[in-house]
Parts: structure tokens; sequence; C-alpha cells
């Protein structure tokens, strides 16, 4: 019988693990992305340190009891886990042993524990390997969508071990982060492996990757070969296509794949699981959803058309301006079958509901920015009048330019579709990447640590309210405190756009404590 057992493996398969069980139990205070230190630390920062606001804020008394009544419904949110609290899932292949032994050492309850195998020869054998010593582990015959579906419930890690390349249409593991996502699958605070294979360099692939970064403002350094002044590739986020070679630019950045074409595959990897938890599955829930997408849009069908038609986009959707739209529209205007095949995973429609997921991106670009570029009309009536009214009780603050970034209308807005659309923020200083070779085949590894953050969005009203939450200034100070730590922080000099028009309440350099996310870690090699 082959067997999967190789010391590179089994040594990767620890270090995730472990990691996996530490960052939510012994570390998972400090995993957080709303972390009760740093709110506080903001919350004395803006009331009694800084030297723009304190002298503001000087004859002002704040209710503290406000802050530790927000504190306290956060670490409930989050609560506190031992390891025997963790439920796992992962795909186990014909010796799901290898990775219960680590799971079950590391205090993880095996009643907690389910192993999917979709291929039936490598579940029977799965079966025979456990019968005598692991009569009590869930084996379920499967794919793990169709587990997904069956039981629908939440888990705090789960392993996507997959034998082919992330964006491949025969195997198509994309599709199961779609429905992680989609479906809310992962816990409050939770974990995310995958393992893919990188593949061999073609056309497809590389117009693949090409249709995904070149619309993006920043950049991990190796997907174009960006070099420092020494001539070392750029291991951060740096300046996207545009200073480089010109706005929008494909010609230029496919040839630069073709150079780096692991890299570039190495960033799609890391990056596109977060761009679709916090884009395109919020985006997808608020727009296919009639109830929420009538919370929201102008529901007049004749607007909505408008909005959506090919007409209306070439006019206005600049996809530097709009970068999570660039990659919908380039994927659904090429000509070679990877990106046709994504295309139409993009444009398929559920039964029942409004739109498809390209759809979604597109109103919702428009909906995240109606203010700056004019196009309020897309804004349902009770939207609209909720954000200018919020905003009018935040300008009054805004006007005296206390903060590192000016909060925008269209914040507000992203604030809405988010508290709806239900995202999983990404907790970028938690975030780990191996690379090993198991037998021929190079695999990539990433780890990701997710949070809902919902200590924030369920803290805060629905939209008829907003204006009323902030009037009271300490609540105010909290919101803006909590989009700070959540795109200031982890996403405001990524690839990913949200909230990316400014929410950082102290800049860099003001305090040790206060740290932005500048790159991911670099692919670490087993050997």
């Amino acid at each position: 019988m082959d067997t999967y057992k190789q010391d590179i493996k089994e040594r990767s398969q620890e270090m995730i693990w472990e990691h996996a069980v530490y960052s939510l139990t012994s570390n998972r205070s400090n995993n957080r992305v709303l972390k009760e230190e740093y709110i506080r630390n903001l919350w004395n920062y803006i009331f009694y340190k800084c030297k723009y606001t304190k002298d503001y804020f000087s004859s002002y008394q704040p209710d503290v009891s406000i802050l530790n009544s927000w504190c306290d419904f956060a670490n409930n949110t989050y609560g506190f886990k031992n390891a025997s609290d963790l439920r796992a899932v992962y795909l186990c292949g014909p010796e799901p042993e290898n990775d219960l032994h680590i799971l079950l050492r590391l205090g993880v309850r095996i009643e907690n524990i389910w192993a999917i195998e979709a291929d039936k020869g490598h579940f029977h054998t799965a079966i025979e390997n456990i019968r005598n010593e692991y009569p009590t582990l869930k084996v379920f015959h499967g794919s793990i969508e169709a587990f997904f579906k069956i039981y629908p419930m939440s888990f705090d890690i789960i392993y996507l071990d997959f034998t082919a390349p992330l964006f491949s249409r025969d195997k198509k593991p994309f599709l199961t982060i779609h429905n992680i996502f989609d479906n809310q699958i992962l816990s409050e605070l939770g974990v995310l492996i995958t393992n893919s294979s990188v593949p061999d360099k073609t056309d497809e692939g590389i117009d693949l990757l090409a249709n995904f970064f070149v619309d993006q403002r920043y950049l991990e350094g190796n997907v174009h070969g960006a070099i420092d002044i020494d001539g070392e590739i750029i291991t951060w986020f740096g300046d996207g296509v545009g200073p480089y070679y010109g706005t929008g630019n494909k010609t230029a950045l496919v040839s630069k794949i073709e150079d780096n074409f692991e890299g570039a595959y190495s960033s799609f990897c890391s990056i596109y699981p977060i761009f679709y938890a916090n884009v395109v599955s919020p985006d997808y829930r608020v727009s296919n959803e009639r109830v929420l997408f009538e919370k929201l849009f102008n529901n007049d069908e004749t607007a909505y058309n408008k909005f959506i038609s090919q007409e209306y986009r070439d006019e206005y959707m600049i996809y530097e301006d709009y970068p999570q739209v660039g990659f919908v529209e380039r994927i659904n205007s090429s000509d070679l079958k990877l990106s046709r095949y994504w295309d139409t995973v993009y444009r398929a429609k559920e039964a029942g509901g409004k739109c498809n997921r390209s759809e979604a991106v597109r109103v919702s670009a428009l909906l995240r920015s109606g203010f700056s570029t004019g196009n309020t009309e897309i804004y349902s009536p009770t939207l609209l009048k909720s954000v200018k009214e919020t905003y009018r009780i935040m300008d009054k603050i805004e006007k005296s330019r206390l903060f590192c970034d000016r909060i925008f209308p269209d914040i507000l807005t992203e604030i809405a579709l988010n508290q709806l659309g239900l995202p999983y923020h990404p907790q970028m200083f938690n975030h780990r990447r191996y690379t090993y070779t198991a037998k021929v085949r190079k695999m990539f590894t990433d780890i990701f640590t997710f949070d809902r953050c919902r200590s924030f969005y369920d803290w805060i009203p629905l939209i008829e309210f907003y204006g009323a939450n902030v009037a009271t200034l300490e609540r105010q100070m909290i919101l803006r405190s909590c989009i700070d730590a959540i795109g200031g922080k982890q996403l405001g000099f990524t690839p990913i756009p949200i909230y990316d028009s400014g929410v950082s309440v102290i800049g860099m350099f003001e305090e040790e404590w206060a740290k932005f996310i500048h790159g991911l870690p670099e692919r670490v090699e087993l050997q």
C-alpha cells in the first residue's frame, strides 16, 4: 500500500497543528483582531496622551464604563477555549491517524474531530487503519462540501490538504474555500489551513494570476519581481502595477509573472482566500439576499439594471478606483480556459437569488464608493439618510483633523455592508507560510487566522441608529478604534480593498504598540 507518511510531511503537520491549536487557546487573546489591550490603549491615547486630541478633550471626562462594557461584550463574544473545546475537520486521505495522533497529543478531543475522504478506496483504507486504535473517530465518506451541507456546524480549525493547485478547474479547491466563507463554517475566531501543489507554468495559469493581480493597489514584490535599492526582490507589500508599468498594464504584468511564476502563485495562495472572505463573500451575501439588498440598495429595478449594465461599467468603473471589480471583469473578457472557467463560477446564479457573484462585486463596489464618486442614487433611502446624519455628527471632530486619517462617508457605508455581509477579517500578524516537496511535487501551505469581528459589528446598532450611536462620544471613539484595528493596521497597505480610504486613528511610529502590517511572512522552506 502507498503510504502518505513522509518525514518532511510529518514535521509540517506538527508545526501546522501546533500553531493552529495554540493560536486559539493559550494565544487566543493575542490573535483577536479586536484586542482588548489595543482598544484600551487607543482610548487612553485619544483622551489623555495624544498631543492633538488630549487638549481637544481636556474639559471632557469620558465615561469609562462604556469602554468596560464593550470589553466585557468582546470577551464574551470571543470566549476562552481550551484545546478540548476546539472542533477540527480535515481532509484525511487513507491515513487519518497521521493528523489524529497530533491533535490528540495537543489535547483536542476525538469527539470534536471529523476526518473527510471522498475517494472510495482511500475511505475504506482509512477505516481499516483506525479500526483497532481509533474506532471512535468520525470519518465521513464524501466531499467536504457535502459534509458541510449535511452537517451545518462551525469549526475552529479547518485543514484543507489539497493535492491540486488552488486555482485548478479540475479539482476546484477554491470552491471549497468559497463554501466555507459563504456558509460561515469557520468559528468566530478560527484557523483555516490550505495546502496546495505548485502548478506547472502555463499560459492559462499566468493569465489568471495576471487578471487577479493587475488592478490591485499593493502587491507582494515577488509577484512582479520588484526590487529594492540593493537589487533584492521585495517581499513586503509594495506598489502595484501602475507605478512600474502603467495603470492596468496586463501585458507587462504577464511578462513579469512569466519570470516570477512561483512567487506570483505563492502570493495568490495567501491573498485569494482573504480577498474572497472580505470582498466577494460579504458582497454576495448582501446583494444576493433580497431582504438585505433592499436594506442597503436602491431597489428600483430600472436603476439596478443600469448599475450592472456594460455601458455604465465602461463609463464609470475604472479598475484603478475599483480594484475588486478588475478581477471579475478581466476573467469575463479572457479567452483562456482557466479564466473562463472561473468566470462561469462567478456568473453562476443560485435559485431564488437576486444576482451572481460578478454582479454582487460590481454593485457593492459602487455602493462602497457612492459618496466619493457621486453615485449615491445606488443607496436605499434608509442608508442614504443614515450615512448623511451619522457623518454630520462625526464631521464635527473630523474638521479638527485630530486623527491620522479622516473618515469619509463611504467608510460608514462599508461598515453597514460588512455588518450584514459577515466577512472574516484576517489576523495578518499570525499568518504562517511554508513550502516543502512531497515526493516530487512542491507544496505551499498557508495558515490563516480569521476573525469575524462580531464584537464590533454586533455591538453597533443597525443603520437606522448609526447617528444615535456616534452621538455618544465614547461610542464613537470605540467605533473609530475598531475600524482602525480592522482596516488601518491590518489591511491598510495590503491588496485587500477594505476600509482603504483611511481609518487609522494613530499613525506609524507614534506608539510602539500601534503596529501596521507591511507584508506577510516569507514562505519558509521545510527540509
